[in-house]
């Protein structure tokens, strides 16, 4: 069967609209997400939505933990938690992390997240 540019219009939507729901998973105290980070850019902010993972840049750069840093400052401040409560499960030395952030549960980091992302987007 012949696909039609409508048909690949219509796929490509239907990948997109599965992409662009971010996993969250709940754990014991908390909620955690993927991040996918981007050190060394020209400013902070959040990137869009990748692989079911948040995108953030990050002025920092990947040295000496300097964009990790950024990263739980730069979350910390939007998502109105301390830093103290965010951190880093894996990757801490890839751009690939998934990020724990103890006090907030999975539906109040999903509503905020998803305000922060439209308000960039």
């Amino acid at each position: 069967m012949k696909r039609t540019g409508a048909d690949r219009v219509m796929n490509r939507n239907n990948n997109h609209d599965e992409e662009s729901r971010i996993d969250i998973n709940p754990v014991k105290d908390g909620a955690r997400l993927g991040v996918m980070l981007q050190p060394a850019s020209s400013r902070d902010g959040f990137n869009g939505i990748m692989n079911k993972a948040v995108k953030i840049r990050v002025k920092a750069s990947p040295v000496e933990g300097k964009a990790n840093a950024a990263l739980i400052k730069f979350l910390s401040s939007k998502l109105r938690v301390p830093k103290s409560s965010i951190s880093i499960v894996s990757g801490k030395t890839s751009k690939r992390k998934i990020i724990e952030i103890a006090g907030l549960a999975e539906p109040d980091l999903r509503n905020r997240l998803d305000d922060l992302l439209k308000d960039s987007g």
